[in-house]
């Protein structure tokens, strides 16, 4: 797994999101700094292990997605969606189990 940090230079703001190979699986908002990004990032890191973190939600048509909060229910981050709840489920053991050993990629975008 591995996040990527993106500069939008256009908008000069920051945003992440977290890969697992071609795969994009969460999706941050957009940060004033890259430091408050890299704060975010921290707070992926910290907060995915935790169950009691996840607000698993479902689309009016039928899809799965769910919202990683930090302690004080702020939303950090928003995952891609899944055509079933075990699928999420899946991706979720496995960012549970991975997220301490992601990376960083900068980019810079146009």
């Amino acid at each position: 797994m591995k996040f990527i940090l993106k500069r939008h230079k256009s908008k000069n703001k920051f945003s992440f999101t977290l890969v697992d190979g071609n795969r994009t699986i969460l999706k941050s908002q957009m940060y004033a700094s890259k430091r408050n990004a890299l704060t975010g990032i921290n707070a992926v890191i910290k907060n995915a292990p935790l169950e009691r973190r996840y607000d698993i939600r479902q689309t009016k048509d039928g899809r799965w997605y769910f919202n990683l909060k930090a302690a004080n229910g702020k939303i950090i981050a928003t995952s891609t969606f899944f055509k079933t709840r075990e699928e999420l489920e899946e991706v979720k053991k496995r960012l549970k189990e991975e997220i301490e050993n992601a990376s960083i990629e900068y980019v810079e975008e146009d």
